[in-house]
């Protein structure tokens, strides 16, 4: 049995409980333990349902989503209900894409809170003329453009290293590291007047290693090939050959604390 609904209704399949439009347009319609298959009636959003993901009928939901969407996003964004339904097994939405975009390109955002979040690339992928993603809990989903391979919520763009989940715009920037962590385009801003070790200097200050803080301009210097007093020289006035194995360091020693 095939039911058919004109506007933001969905064709229900598989002889589906069909509850009807409510006012607005969108669709209620019973899932119970069976699972099944339903999809828009524009045929651009398609969710499947396995057979365990829900322990009772439930009443679903699904209507066009009329808020804000971020600026990647691709199509229409689709409001699942009841808002954080959560499945024991994870249903499959589909969404299909426009004729112009590659699927290959897409990933599928969720909603939460007044942002939305795009799911790895690693669990998305290109079906037919769309993307396929799972669907944990029920909210807003729509697609967007970029992967996230590294998984941290962010895709290419506006993660400007998809291979570090460090990485990303909302990141905190690590001084000394030589990365922009927060992906604003500048690397190690503002690390000048932070004494990031905790020593009582700062890069400001002559502390030419902010990130050790047995280096800075009061240290001793220590025979072990770092400038630890950040005066621009290394060990100065240690023995040329301090592990006394017959090699200095401008012999070609690269550890010379070490005589093994």
């Amino acid at each position: 049995m095939k039911l058919i609904v004109r506007g933001l209704c969905l064709i229900a399949l598989f002889a589906l409980p069909f509850s009807g439009c409510e006012p607005g347009g969108s669709l209620a319609q019973t899932v119970g333990p069976d699972g099944g298959t339903v999809v828009s009636g524009d045929g651009l959003a398609q969710l499947d349902v396995p057979a365990g993901a829900l322990a009772e009928d439930t009443q679903i939901t699904v209507a066009l989503w009329t808020g804000a969407v971020p600026t990647a996003a691709v199509g229409d964004a689709w409001d699942f209900g009841p808002d954080g339904l959560e499945f024991a097994v994870p249903a499959t939405l589909t969404l299909t894409t426009p004729e112009d975009v590659a699927p290959e390109t897409l990933t599928l955002g969720w909603l939460d809170g007044n942002e939305f979040f795009p799911l790895a690339s690693t669990s998305v992928t290109a079906s037919g003329d769309g993307v396929a993603g799972p669907v944990e809990h029920f909210t807003t989903f729509v697609s967007i453009t970029g992967n996230d391979d590294d998984g941290d919520g962010y895709p290419t763009p506006p993660d400007c290293d998809d291979t570090d989940a460090t990485v990303h715009p909302d990141a905190e920037e690590v001084c000394d590291d030589g990365l922009d962590n927060d992906c604003d385009g500048q690397i190690d801003e503002d690390c000048g007047d932070d004494d990031v070790d905790d020593d009582g200097w700062t890069e400001a200050e002559g502390d030419c290693d902010d990130l050790d803080p047995d280096v800075n301009p009061d240290a001793n210097e220590l025979c072990n090939g770092i400038d630890d007093d950040c005066d621009g020289e290394i060990d100065e006035g240690c023995p040329e050959d301090q592990d006394g194995d017959g090699y200095t360091m401008a012999d070609g020693d690269c550890d010379d604390a070490d005589a093994m």
